[in-house]
């Protein structure tokens, strides 16, 4: 019986109370916590890892991007040393051109000026200033040229027969010098041209061959500078040398201009040209016109210029 009292006093240990049982616990929740962090870190390393690779991607993208870049640069830079050695090639060529043609852009054949040159235009007459202005001409021994409207009077048609008496070159300015009219197509310019031409035979037995177009072929009052270009084809086809001028008088700026602010404007644009055409205006109200050209026509002489009529084949001023 003292056996089983001792067996049933044997003491049961506690798991919990048992040396080293609280401490193996901890390690495991240790070990937990590392492998936790280890997963988080490796996870973290392939993150990483995976952003530098797409990082990596992108700088090899961009990199290829520079690199046809300065490639497309490199081509450019080549097309454009190439088109400025065809521009240099033209321009040699044009000067060869010149040289061969003339320096004034004139026919093979046909005797140049060889000192600098004046053309003086007159444009909207006849009227009374023309008159007045082939007077002064007259004295001054001093031929222009004369882009002439419509005018079908007996004085109108005996101012045609003047100016081509005088030896003066006689142009169209179109009949009617009406804006809307002449510029409401092709054709109705071509057929206001056409009745003046035919009401300038009449008088002279001459067909015009030179035309300025009213405002100039860079006018603002036509449908469009398409159209312009178009109509300045047009007009060569139709037979006609068009002028423009590369130095205005500036006497249609206003009606009536001050006579100084003409002789100035022609003198300072004249400056530093060989070859001047000169555009005026002897319409009616353009008497300040009158009252200047002696003055012009002196100081031009004093710069060297000799006056020239303008004629098909000679220098000329084109704005298209």
């Amino acid at each position: 019986m003292q056996g089983d009292g001792q067996a049933a006093a044997k003491p049961v240990v506690d798991a919990a109370a048992a040396p080293g049982g609280g401490q193996s616990a901890q390690e495991e929740r240790h070990v937990d916590r590392t492998m936790a962090l280890r997963w988080f870190a490796l996870l973290t390393l392939t993150a990483l890892l995976a952003l530098l690779a797409q990082a990596s991607l992108v700088n090899e993208g961009l990199l290829r991007q520079q690199i046809q870049a300065r490639s497309q640069i490199e081509s450019l830079e080549a097309q454009v040393r190439q088109l400025n050695d065809t521009v240099e090639q033209l321009q040699r060529e044009k000067q060869r051109w010149r040289a061969n043609q003339s320096p004034t852009g004139a026919a093979y054949g046909e005797k140049l000026p060889e000192k600098k040159t004046a053309y003086l235009t007159f444009d909207d007459g006849p009227s009374e200033n023309t008159a007045a202005v082939l007077n002064i001409l007259a004295r001054y021994h001093v031929k222009a040229t004369f882009f002439v409207n419509g005018n079908p009077t007996a004085a109108g048609k005996a101012l045609y027969q003047r100016i081509v008496q005088e030896g003066h070159a006689l142009g169209n300015h179109t009949y009617s010098h009406d804006y809307k009219k002449v510029y409401a197509s092709m054709d109705a310019f071509l057929a206001d041209a056409r009745r003046l031409d035919d009401l300038i035979e009449e008088a002279t037995g001459l067909r015009p061959e030179l035309l300025r177009f009213p405002g100039g072929s860079n006018n603002l009052v036509s449908p469009s500078r398409r159209f312009m270009s178009e109509l300045t084809r047009r007009v060569i086809d139709a037979g006609y040398q068009y002028v423009d001028w590369n130095v205005d008088s500036l006497d249609a700026a206003k009606t009536t201009q001050d006579r100084a602010i003409i002789v100035d404007a022609v003198t300072q644009q004249a400056a530093g040209q060989d070859r001047v055409i000169v555009l005026f205006h002897d319409s009616q109200p353009k008497r300040t016109t009158v009252e200047a050209l002696p003055e012009v026509i002196e100081r031009l002489q004093a710069e060297g210029y000799g006056f020239e009529s303008l004629t098909k084949n000679a220098y000329t001023v084109k704005f298209l």
